[in-house]
């Protein structure tokens, strides 16, 4: 048996965020699993550089985030959102790097194309799972030679799963959708 708790959005913008503010029995629940995963919603970045897009410009506080991903006992984090370029490739970049600092394993995300559709295969008590995270199309889908998030793609994902499937006892898909004001989930 292995349990996994796979999580929505963190963005935390403001340095004064005290962890005490965090329940203690999710805490707990996830001291509990065997594995945890959440989905970084922001670049952490000291960039002021923003892209040109419609929506908030999100960035998380290095500091802050690192304290709560550990008191939840983080393991992994998507980063296919998209989020993950409101700061250009400078943002995305300092992300690796924050999350490598911090021995957070991450997957959905990367300097090209190539790098943010890596599968990310992880073992948890007896099942080698394969983790892969894709983002809809908005302002931070990666390309055969930018930094971004691993795009909807039905072609490419498609190859992607297969070839998961081959490799891993179990394959979960998550996927970052919805778009910036529209409050209908995508006819993809």
């Amino acid at each position: 048996m292995a349990e996994l708790l796979i999580t929505g959005d963190l963005v935390i913008s403001d340095n004064t965020y005290q962890i005490d503010k965090i329940d203690k029995n999710l805490i707990d629940m996830f001291q509990k699993s065997d594995y945890n995963i959440i989905n970084l919603e922001c670049p952490v970045t000291d960039s002021n550089n923003k892209i040109v897009k419609t929506g908030p410009h999100l960035k998380g506080n290095a500091t802050i985030i690192a304290k709560v991903l550990d008191a939840l006992n983080i393991d992994m984090v998507t980063l296919a959102n998209n989020h993950i370029m409101d700061y250009s490739e400078k943002g995305l970049k300092d992300t690796l790097s924050f999350c490598k600092k911090n021995n957070l394993q991450y997957v959905g995300a990367g300097t090209k194309l190539s790098e943010a559709s890596l599968t990310k295969f992880i073992q948890v008590g007896k099942f080698r799972i394969a983790l892969v995270n894709i983002a809809e199309n908005e302002w931070a889908s990666a390309t055969l030679t930018s930094a971004g998030a691993n795009p909807v793609d039905i072609i490419n994902n498609a190859k992607q799963l297969q070839e998961a499937k081959l490799q891993a006892d179990k394959v979960i898909v998550i996927v970052h959708g919805g778009h910036e004001y529209y409050n209908l989930p995508s006819p993809r």
